[in-house]
């Protein structure tokens, strides 16, 4: 079965990287928390989501190889389990400590943790087909809920935790395979038909002569 990775970054007051003597803390993953809504392209339209991470999501999940990494970058490696890398868990949802390098890289992250610069900790993880499920909301956005994570292979602070839209071409995909889309492209063809129809157009035919256009070219 194959493996997905995805990043995923979550800011507010609870995930803001902290800093004690050179051990930088702070939350990766609050539990139970919707995501800001998240934009993703298909064809040429946009697809509006939320995600939530259930705590249960977590129960089985291997960290014995997680890394604590600057913006996912493996070559800014601050840290990693067991020796210097700690993976906590309480009702808030997960946290970390990073005892950082005295090198030129943990140098300057205690700096930029100093001067507030990081927006946030992002996590990288892995799941498989079947690990979230899907709900469409009345307003036509869509709830995705994570519901088993194979793996954490990074954790770490982010000075930028914006999506790009590689960053979801995962959950487009999971959402593919859910069958909601094909629900939603009914639903937008049964409108068209009704709009074709107030004006006395024959929409199945309409599109019957467009698809033989396609096909011709």
């Amino acid at each position: 079965m194959e493996k997905m990775i995805e990043n995923r970054s979550v800011v507010s007051e609870l995930t803001k990287p902290m800093l004690k003597d050179r051990t930088l803390s702070g939350y990766w993953l609050p539990f139970n928390v919707l995501s800001q809504p998240l934009i993703a392209e298909r064809g040429g339209q946009k697809v509006i989501f939320r995600e939530i991470i259930v705590p249960s999501a977590l129960d089985n999940t291997d960290l014995t190889n997680t890394k604590c990494c600057l913006n996912h970058d493996e070559c800014d490696l601050l840290g990693r389990v067991p020796n210097t890398l700690t993976i906590s868990r309480d009702d808030k949802g997960m946290s970390f400590e990073c005892k950082l390098p005295n090198i030129e890289i943990g140098d300057e992250v205690v700096e930029y943790t100093n001067r507030g610069d990081y927006q946030g900790n992002s996590f990288r993880y892995v799941t498989m087909a079947g690990d979230d499920t899907w709900e469409r909301q009345a307003d036509g956005t869509f709830i995705r809920t994570v519901n088993n994570i194979r793996a954490v292979l990074h954790i770490g602070p982010v000075f930028d935790p914006a999506f790009t839209q590689t960053d979801l071409t995962v959950a487009m995909r999971s959402l593919e395979n859910s069958g909601l889309m094909i629900e939603v492209e009914e639903e937008e063809e049964e409108e068209q038909a009704e709009d074709a129809a107030s004006v006395g157009v024959d929409f199945k035919s309409v599109r019957s002569r467009r698809i033989d256009i396609l096909e011709k070219y």
